[in-house]
């Protein structure tokens, strides 16, 4: 069966660079996915699963286009790697520190939050409708308070979870209407069921699964016509 919508997804594509009132000529594109789409991330991810370690002490770790090489160092002998100590670095936008404390990615999470807090009172200005204010607030500010909420959450102290809990407050001052809590938004992200508090989030969790559903149902359609989309175009790793 011909994969249609990837076929005519990746193909046939062209482009123009405009500079000013000046505009180039149109150019085929043969390589790569187009830049900003939601399925660009996921046909990538299909097209470099293949990449795998050789060595079993060597793992590798990809999200999207990152990818993170992990070293086992086995009784103290690290001639093999140059390793470097250093009291915290980033993983994944996640800040992780050698003691395995969550302050200073907490601290980092809040600001940025608090930062984009501001966008959220321009458009109250603007009388927009709450569902829409809703809408940007989960993606713009909620998504920053869930990153990696799996992995800290449990070992936060109740401070910095308080720090994070004060911004959704806010949130919802500025909206006029309840939001997720942290603690329902960890349980929303790793799929938990647990009573709800005397108000009603029913709609927000069901928002939630039928957000999940979606990407199934869509991850399924490519898993199974990628096979016979890939045997039928020459694809390079360039641009991917």
């Amino acid at each position: 069966m011909e994969p249609t919508a990837n076929y005519d997804f990746l193909t046939d594509r062209r482009q123009f660079v405009r500079l000013g009132t000046h505009v180039s000529d149109l150019q085929h594109i043969s390589t790569g996915s187009p830049q900003g789409c939601v399925l660009s991330p996921l046909l990538f991810s299909l097209y470099t699963n293949g990449c795998t370690s050789g060595h079993q002490s060597v793992k590798f770790l990809k999200f999207a286009d990152n990818t993170t090489l992990i070293g086992l160092i086995s009784d103290g002998d690290e001639s093999a790697y140059r390793v470097t100590s250093v009291e915290s670095f980033r993983f994944l936008g996640t800040t992780i520190t050698k003691e395995l404390k969550w302050e200073q990615n907490i601290r980092s999470l809040t600001k940025k939050a608090q930062q984009r807090m501001y966008f959220l009172w321009e458009l109250k200005k603007f009388l927009l409708p709450v569902k829409m204010l809703v809408n940007f607030y989960t993606t713009v500010i909620e998504s920053i308070l869930t990153s990696s909420i799996t992995v800290w959450f449990a070992a936060a102290t109740a401070r910095d979870k308080t720090k994070l809990q004060r911004v959704i407050h806010s949130a919802e001052k500025v909206i006029g209407c309840s939001l997720p809590s942290l603690q329902e938004l960890k349980a929303m992200n790793t799929n938990e069921c647990y009573l709800l508090s005397n108000r009603n989030k029913g709609d927000f969790f069901g928002v939630f699964h039928f957000k999940a559903r979606l990407v199934w149902i869509l991850e399924d359609f490519c898993v199974a016509h990628m096979q016979d989309f890939l045997e039928n175009q020459e694809l390079l790793a360039t641009g991917w």
